[in-house]
C-alpha cells in the first residue's frame, strides 16, 4: 500500500506533467522553417515519450486503487506562445526542462514506497535525456545560422 505522501506527490507530478509547456508545444503550431522540420519531429517524439511515461505512473496509481488528481487547464501565460517559432520555443522549453527536473528531484526525497520512488527516478531519467536533446536541439539551430 502506498503511503499517502508518496500519493499525493504522484498525484501531484502527474497534474503538473500533463500540462507541462512541451505538451502546450506540441499542441499549439509553432512556427517552423522548411529546414526545422527534423527539429520538430524530434520534439513530438519526445512529447509522445513524455505521455507514454504519464501513462505507465497513471496505471500504476490505478493498480493501487488511486485515483490520479483532476488534470484542469494549461497555465494561462502559455497562450501567448501559439504559432511561436521554433528557435524561441526551444531557449523557454530547455529553461522548463530544468526547472521540471529540479522539481522531480525534490519530489523524490518525499516518496518513500520503493515501487512509488523507481517510477519516479524512471521518469526524472527520462526527463533529463529530453533535456540533453533540446540542447542539442537549440545548439543544431544556432549552427546552422538560427538564432535559438
Amino acid at each position: 500500500m502506498i503511503d499517502a505522501q508518496s500519493r499525493a506527490v504522484l498525484q501531484s507530478l502527474i497534474q503538473r506533467e500533463c500540462h507541462s509547456l512541451l505538451h502546450y508545444v506540441c499542441e499549439s503550431f509553432p512556427w517552423i522553417s522548411p529546414s526545422e522540420q527534423e527539429a520538430l519531429a524530434r520534439l513530438q517524439q519526445i512529447n509522445q515519450e513524455e505521455v507514454e511515461a504519464l501513462a505507465v505512473l497513471g496505471r500504476f496509481l490505478f493498480k493501487h486503487r488511486i485515483v490520479p488528481a483532476a488534470l484542469g487547464a494549461y497555465p494561462m501565460n502559455f497562450t501567448t506562445i501559439n504559432y511561436t517559432a521554433l528557435d524561441h520555443l526551444l531557449p523557454l522549453l530547455i529553461d522548463n526542462q530544468k526547472g521540471r527536473t529540479g522539481e522531480l528531484q525534490r519530489d523524490l526525497a518525499k516518496i518513500k514506497d520503493a515501487e512509488a520512488r523507481e517510477h519516479v527516478e524512471q521518469f526524472l531519467e527520462m526527463k533529463r535525456r529530453h533535456l540533453q536533446t533540446l540542447e542539442g536541439l537549440a545548439q543544431n539551430l544556432k549552427v546552422a545560422g538560427q538564432p535559438a
